[in-house]
């Protein structure tokens, strides 16, 4: 019945401890057994610290005290250190009254210390004893005390690895918050450097790096990257000559990030002073870098540096990796922008020469060039409208201004040209309905769409056909009518009095000059009415067909750059 207590007792212990997901718990909740089941004065619970070999005191209850507390303090005990290198109990008991030796100033009369062994390794010690009882341990309580050692290394292995998916689950959200930031910075920010100097920043507060660098290719030509960096080592220095005392030196290895930028194979050091020579040794203890792919080619890598050994794992390698990725595409987005603003500033020239009005439009649907007729037609200033989305240029609510940008968006999927749909109008800047009439063509370099040129002009539309008729019929009542009522009242007021000779020959002179000019706009009227009856004669005269050659050359020059045309 007694052992039946017994391991009902540990059973319930047990039950106790597993759930526990604090190792902090574990450990004292344990430490509180060993006291309980054995009756012992004082228990302890020891972890051996990994990196220093050493024995760490995590849990003790004292004499008198109802509950155990947590500790870590390094402890130097003989019989927990013989314990952890045999792997098995030590059970001392003494019925003269005299008293262990265990450490410096901790005597005593009965002591037994058990080892949490896990996975095969003793991990710690669990240990209880006596200092004024005369009361002895018996292989009773090394059994108990041995299964509360065995369920307390089990209970901590489990508590560990909770606390590594909790920190897991909070780091895998951290960086998940943190790419998307970066992702946004790098996609809404215009200036690549301003975008890149942040994403160094929030690498630097995600992961332990002290410092960052990010080296990049300006372009598919250039020789030597760009350097980008955030944080520093003062006291690292590559050149330690006394006349380069005064220079500005770098604080990253050129030399390690060169290696990476050639082989594209990351690097990944846990310490630095275990593997430089003397003159190449620094403030950095820990390095990671990782390269920079677009596609296969490297275009650029992220160099992470810090004074603490062990700084990086593999877990940052893998986000540092993440982030490369994202900087690649915005460093290919770049390349494309500085391709087509070249684009832009050599096809530019050749909108001015067209009378339609044109706007150019990239493939992010922002308005990047607009010619002089295009701002004449619109009223829109290029200072005011170039680089807005083309939708919300034109009016984010008016149906046509919606089909616009439909068409743009067809013509760039497309890769066809389309014609403007009837009856279109755009707003001016003056918020009037212009009916407008027009084409899109999509701008191509090599296989790739570049952005759409749009073509367009004012329509006439058959209420302003009627409205032109009309001040046209006012304006040649107005031309034909003065000049006859002047004739009309010189002749009246010649018939009428008695004017000098001069005098009618005054009169005479302008009446024939008016005469002169209803001669002059009847006859125009004769030519107009010609034209409209479709009676006018073709006059075919000679004319200089070499600018129009050369002028058309220039835009095919403009989509495919490859070819040179000579005439």
């Amino acid at each position: 019945k007694n052992r039946l207590r017994k391991t009902d007792t540990l059973l319930k212990i047990g039950r106790l401890i597993n759930p526990l997901l604090d190792s902090n718990q574990v450990l004292i909740r344990a430490t509180e057994a060993a006291v309980y089941l054995t009756g012992a004065e004082e228990g302890y619970l020891l972890l051996v610290d990994s990196q220093s070999n050493t024995l760490y005191l995590r849990a003790a209850q004292h004499y008198g005290e109802r509950k155990a507390q947590s500790y870590h303090l390094p402890i130097a005990d003989t019989v927990a250190n013989t314990v952890v290198q045999t792997g098995k109990p030590v059970l001392l008991s003494r019925s003269d009254g005299q008293k262990y030796k265990i450490q410096t100033g901790h005597l005593a009369k009965s002591l037994l210390n058990v080892p949490l062994i896990a996975q095969g390794e003793v991990i710690g010690v669990l240990g209880v004893d006596n200092q004024l009882s005369d009361a002895v341990f018996t292989e009773s309580h090394l059994y108990q005390l041995t299964t509360l050692a065995d369920m307390t290394a089990a209970a901590l292995a489990s508590a560990h690895q909770q606390t590594e998916l909790r920190q897991a689950l909070v780091r895998r959200t951290k960086e998940l918050a943190t790419l998307q930031t970066i992702a946004e910075q790098l996609g809404e920010t215009s200036e690549f450097e301003l975008g890149a100097r942040l994403t160094l920043a929030l690498i630097v507060q995600t992961t332990n790096a002290e410092a960052a660098l990010l080296a990049w290719y300006p372009n598919e030509t250039a020789a030597a990257p760009n350097y980008i960096s955030y944080g520093s080592f003062t006291e690292f220095s590559l050149d330690t000559r006394p006349e380069a005392r005064h220079r500005r030196r770098k604080w990253w290895d050129e030399e390690a990030l060169q290696e990476v930028l050639i082989r594209g194979e990351p690097v990944h050091e846990h310490d630095l002073h275990q593997i430089l020579p003397p003159d190449r040794l620094g403030a950095s203890r820990s390095r990671l870098i990782v390269p920079i792919r677009l596609q296969e080619q490297v275009v650029g890598a992220i160099n992470l540096e810090s004074s603490v050994p062990n700084a990086f794992s593999d877990e940052d390698r893998r986000f540092v990796t993440i982030i490369g990725n994202q900087i690649a595409i915005a460093l290919k987005a770049r390349l494309q922008q500085q391709k087509a603003l070249v684009q832009q500033s050599s096809l530019l020239p050749v909108l001015q020469t067209v009378n339609n009005a044109i706007w150019f439009v990239d493939t992010d649907m922002r308005l990047r060039l607009q010619n002089d007729a295009a701002r004449d037609l619109l009223g829109w200033p290029s200072s005011e409208v170039l680089g807005q989305h083309i939708c919300d240029l034109v009016s984010p609510h008016d149906d046509d201004s919606r089909k616009l940008c439909n068409l743009i968006q067809e013509a760039i999927t497309k890769r066809w040209s389309l014609p403007f749909p009837p009856n279109m109008t755009l707003n001016t800047s003056h918020n009037v309905a212009l009916p407008v009439g027009g084409r899109i063509t999509p701008v191509m370099q090599g296989t790739r769409v570049t952005g759409v040129v749009c073509a367009f002009w004012e329509r006439a539309t058959p209420q302003s056909s009627k409205k032109v008729e009309q001040e046209f019929a006012n304006m040649a009542s107005h031309l034909l009518r003065t000049p006859l009522s002047f004739i009309q009242t010189s002749i009246d007021l010649m018939e009428g009095s008695d004017l000098a000779p001069a005098e009618q020959q005054v009169l005479l002179n302008k009446m024939r000059q008016q005469i002169e000019q209803l001669t002059e706009f009847t006859n125009e009227l004769l030519k107009m009415l010609n034209l409209d009856r479709e009676d006018t004669k073709i006059n075919l005269q000679p004319t200089e067909v070499l600018p129009l050659i050369e002028q058309t050359l220039k835009v095919v020059n403009l989509n495919d750059p490859r070819y040179t045309f000579t005439v």
